[in-house]
């Protein structure tokens, strides 16, 4: 049980806490859910064609509405998935190339009359180098893999929908 005392407490706590006050902060704060543009869903884009053409060969031609809906939704986060996999993949590449680059820049391009085991370790170096920049990137790839856990559960979900549909009978 919370007491007086407490929430007198809580009160006097909470009134400190309320967000950046500078308008250079608040701009900074607003900011925050844009780390990655994850947070918006594939419909909030220009993704409407696209939806209804991917919807449409889910579904076949149907006049069923409940049909057509399912379709959509499965569209919908179908995109989704692939547009969060786009974002995956390029913050691997980024690492790699980035963990490339830095051997390169590190070492040097080998000549061609440096002998063999010069050149296999360059290139052992620049492996290090990206296994290095991925390991850096893993946080990121782990905060991407919500995103895909949530539109995967969604396009799972709406398959089972269409798929129950399609066994009462509905075209």
């Amino acid at each position: 049980m919370t007491t007086e005392r407490q929430i007198a407490a809580n009160r006097r706590n909470a009134r400190k806490s309320t967000g950046p006050k500078s308008r250079s902060g608040k701009r900074r704060a607003a900011q925050n859910a844009w780390k990655h543009g994850l947070a918006a869903s594939v419909t909030s884009y220009d993704t409407g064609p696209q939806i209804d053409k991917l919807a449409g060969k889910i579904t076949g031609k149907t006049d069923h509405e409940l049909v057509r809906q399912c379709g959509r939704d499965i569209a919908a986060a179908q995109l989704e998935l692939d547009r969060i996999r786009r974002v995956r993949i390029g913050l691997i590449e980024g690492a790699r190339v980035f963990g490339s680059n830095m051997a390169k820049q590190e070492e040097g391009l080998p000549a061609k009359h440096h002998q063999a085991n010069e050149v296999a370790f360059v290139m052992a170096k620049s492996q290090e180098e990206t296994a290095d920049a991925l390991r850096r990137s893993l946080p990121d790839l782990t905060r991407i893999l919500r995103y895909e856990r949530q539109a995967a559960a969604r396009r799972d979900k709406a398959v089972r929908r269409l798929s129950q549909l399609m066994r009462r009978g509905y075209p």
